[in-house]
């Protein structure tokens, strides 16, 4: 389970220099499994990027949500609920995981 988190953890931190043209570091960055009553798989805490992005939470989560699904085939969907973005990976990434 670790790759898959360090895989999406590297997409947010290339979403970030992409978006807001700022590097940070994967130790501000908290993901986790997403709980049970919302749709994901797993949740990116996106407060520690508000002062980079300059944006509300919901603006900032969309945004990286958007260019991480983009540009990674592993990552199927996102949702956006308040500061967290909820991803959702594919039924295709978990099938080769198996």
């Amino acid at each position: 389970m670790e790759r898959i988190e360090k895989s999406i953890i590297n997409s947010i931190i290339e979403a970030v220099l992409h978006l807001y043209h700022e590097k940070v570091s994967d130790e501000i960055l908290q993901i986790q499994k997403t709980r049970r009553e919302f749709p994901g798989d797993f949740t990116f805490v996106v407060f520690p990027i508000l002062k980079i992005s300059k944006c509300s939470a919901e603006e900032t989560a969309s945004a990286i949500g958007k260019y991480c699904i983009a540009h990674n085939s592993f990552l199927q969907s996102f949702n956006v609920i308040k500061g967290f973005l909820n991803i959702s990976v594919s039924q295709s990434y978990w099938i080769n995981l198996l």
